[in-house]
C-alpha cells in the first residue's frame, strides 16, 4: 500500500511546482539609479604636474555615454584644436594631436557630455587640473556680469583674461584663461600670478574671438592684478551689444497690398520714400514710426493697386531699393476693420482715458454713430486723434465702479483705403470704485548723476508711462493706480539723445548706465504712498 501511495504524492507535488513556475506576474525591479558616475582613476592623476603627453584617460565606476562632447567640452587655456575622444569600455580616451604648452596649468570640463548608460545621471565632478610645469597654479578670481539694459544677472557666454595687453588682443588672440558665465557668475581658478586684461564675450562663432558685429562685450579699461594679496571683492561688469553705427534696412514686409513694414538697425533721423517711375501730386501714403523711430509702418491706396514696384529710400544719406511682387497677396483694404483698446483688465482706473487702436490708419469719422452708454445713459461723444493714425484716444472723463458699452455702428469710421466697418463694433468694459485705487506720490533725487535721465514707470513687464528728467530733484503725482507691483527705472542720458545708448569697446565708451528702485513697490487698494528716491551711484 506504502509503495503505492508514495508515487502518487511525488507526481502531485512535480505537478505544483510546474503549475507555479508557469505562472506570470511582473518583475519587482530595484530603486531607480540616482547615483552619478565617479572617475575612479585617470592619467594622468588630477592635479599632476609635470605632464608630457597628448592623451588622457578617464575611468569611471561604470559604463556611460557621451553626448554633445564638443559643445559641452571645455579646456583653459583653449588649445588649437579640440581633442578627439572614443569610449572603450568604461574609459574615456581623448587625444591630443598636438603637445601642450610648457610650464602651463590646464583646466578640463567635461559639463553634462557624460552620462550613466541606465540611469541618465551626468557627470557631477567633472573638473580636471594638470600642469606641465613643477606645480600646479592655484590662485582664484571671480566677478559678477549684468546685462545692460536691465541689469539682471547676465546668462550667457564666457569672460577671457588675456596676459597682453594692447587694444586689439580679444580680436586676434586667443585667452590665456577663461571661464563660463553662470546666472550672472565667472570664476577662474588655478590661475599664476600677475596682470591681466579682462573681457566679456558672447562667442556666437565659438572661435573664442571678437569678430562680430553683433556679439556682446564687456570691459574694463584697467587691467586686474591676481595675487595671494589680493581684495576679495568681486569685479562687476557690464554687458552690451554694441552698436553699428552704420545704418541699413534690417528687414521689410508686406502681408497684405497696401500696408509695409521696413525696420532699420538704428534711429532713422531724416528719409524721404518714393516708387520708382511714378511721380504723384500730393502725398501718395500715410507713415507712422515707432517710438524708437527704427522701425516704420507704410500705408497707401496706391501700393494696392501695384502688383509689383520698386520702393526708392533715402535715409540718413544712404539711398536703398526694395522690390515688391505682390500679384498673389490680399488687397489690404479687404481685411475687415478690427480694434483692441486699453481696457482690458476687470477692473480699469476711471482716471485713465479709453484709447482704440484700429488695424488701418483711419481718414474720417461719423462721431453719429459711435455711442457710449454708461448704465443706459447715453454720453456724447468727446475724442481726439493721435499722432498715431490708427489710433484715437476719447477724452470723455469715466466715472468710478461703472460698466460702460461701447458701439461703433456700420459706417463709424473710414479708412485711408476708402473701406467702413460694415459691422457693429461692439465692446464693454468696467472701470474700479474710487477706494479700489491708490494715489502714489513719487520723490526724487537725481543731483549725483551728472546728466540729464529718463525715468521709466514699470507695472509688471510693460512700461507704464516714461518721463524726461532735466530737473534733477522733483515728485511725480501718481493718481488712481491699481493695486498691483511697479517699479522704477532710471537711465542716465549721458548724450541727451532721450533712450539708451550703448557702448563702444573701441572708443572706451561703457554703455548708460541703468538704475533700479531698490525694490519692487506693492500698491494696495484704497491707499496713500508716498516714497522718495535718493539715487546714490
Amino acid at each position: 500500500m506504502l509503495k503505492k501511495i508514495i508515487p502518487f504524492l511525488l507526481l502531485i507535488i512535480v505537478n505544483f511546482v510546474l503549475i507555479r513556475c508557469g505562472q506570470r506576474g511582473s518583475p519587482t525591479g530595484g530603486p531607480k539609479d540616482i547615483i552619478s558616475p565617479i572617475i575612479e582613476e585617470s592619467i594622468p592623476m588630477n592635479n599632476s604636474t609635470n605632464f608630457t603627453g597628448r592623451k588622457i584617460i578617464f575611468e569611471f565606476d561604470e559604463y556611460v555615454t557621451v553626448s554633445g562632447f564638443y559643445n559641452e567640452f571645455v579646456i583653459s587655456p583653449p588649445i588649437k584644436k579640440q581633442p578627439a575622444y572614443k569610449l572603450k569600455g568604461k574609459k574615456l580616451i581623448l587625444n591630443f594631436d598636438s603637445t601642450f604648452s610648457k610650464n602651463t596649468t590646464y583646466s578640463i570640463f567635461l559639463g553634462k557630455a557624460i552620462k550613466d548608460l541606465n540611469g541618465g545621471n551626468y557627470l557631477e565632478e567633472n573638473h580636471f587640473v594638470f600642469s606641465t610645469g613643477n606645480f600646479v597654479d592655484s590662485l582664484d578670481y571671480s566677478g559678477l556680469i549684468f546685462d545692460s539694459k536691465t541689469m539682471k544677472p547676465f546668462e550667457k557666454g564666457m569672460v577671457h583674461l588675456y596676459r597682453n595687453n594692447y587694444d586689439s588682443i580679444q580680436s586676434i588672440e586667443t585667452p590665456s584663461y577663461f571661464a563660463q558665465v553662470k546666472n550672472g557668475k565667472f570664476q577662474f581658478t588655478n590661475l599664476s600670478a600677475g596682470k591681466y586684461k579682462i573681457f566679456g564675450l558672447n562667442d556666437i562663432n565659438n572661435n573664442y574671438i571678437y569678430d562680430l558685429p553683433n556679439e556682446e562685450i564687456a570691459f574694463t579699461e584697467n587691467e586686474i592684478i591676481i595675487n595671494d594679496s589680493k581684495d576679495s571683492s568681486l569685479i562687476k561688469l557690464i554687458s552690451f551689444q554694441p552698436t553699428n553705427d552704420k545704418q541699413f534696412i534690417e528687414n521689410y514686409s508686406c502681408k497684405n497690398k497696401g500696408a509695409i513694414q521696413i525696420k532699420f538697425n538704428n534711429p532713422v533721423k531724416k528719409i524721404q520714400i518714393d516708387i520708382e517711375g511714378k511721380s504723384f501730386k500730393k502725398d501718395w501714403n500715410i507713415i507712422h514710426w515707432n517710438e524708437k523711430k527704427d522701425s516704420l509702418l507704410i500705408w497707401s491706396p496706391i501700393l494696392s493697386e501695384l502688383d509689383s514696384f520698386k520702393l526708392k529710400l533715402d535715409f540718413d544719406g544712404i539711398k536703398d531699393t526694395i522690390n515688391f511682387k505682390l500679384i498673389k497677396f490680399k488687397l489690404f483694404k479687404d481685411i475687415p476693420i478690427t480694434l483692441s483698446h486699453n481696457m482690458n483688465s476687470m477692473s480699469n482706473s476711471f482716471k485713465d482715458s479709453l484709447r482704440l487702436f484700429f488695424n488701418k490708419p483711419i481718414s474720417s469719422y461719423d462721431t453719429s454713430r459711435f455711442i457710449i452708454e454708461c448704465e443706459d445713459k447715453k454720453e456724447k461723444i468727446k475724442f481726439k486723434q493721435d499722432k498715431n493714425p490708427t489710433k484715437i484716444t476719447f477724452i470723455n472723463k469715466l466715472k468710478p465702479a461703472k460698466t460702460y458699452e461701447i458701439s461703433l455702428l456700420p459706417g463709424a469710421i473710414k479708412t485711408v483705403f476708402g473701406d467702413t466697418n460694415k459691422d457693429t463694433i461692439h465692446f464693454h468694459f468696467n472701470t474700479a470704485a474710487k477706494d479700489a485705487l491708490s494715489d502714489f506720490v513719487f520723490k526724487y533725487d537725481f543731483s549725483r548723476i551728472k546728466s540729464n535721465g529718463i525715468l521709466e514707470f514699470w507695472s509688471g513687464k510693460k512700461i507704464k508711462a516714461i518721463y524726461y528728467i532735466d530737473n534733477p530733484i522733483g515728485q511725480l503725482n501718481l493718481m488712481g493706480l491699481l493695486p498691483g507691483k511697479y517699479n522704477f527705472k532710471f537711465i542716465a542720458d549721458e548724450d541727451n539723445n532721450k533712450r539708451w545708448s550703448s557702448g563702444d569697446y573701441w572708443m572706451k565708451k561703457q554703455p548708460e548706465k541703468v538704475y533700479w528702485y531698490k525694490e519692487e513697490l506693492t500698491i494696495r487698494a484704497n491707499w496713500e504712498m508716498e516714497i522718495e528716491w535718493n539715487l546714490i551711484p
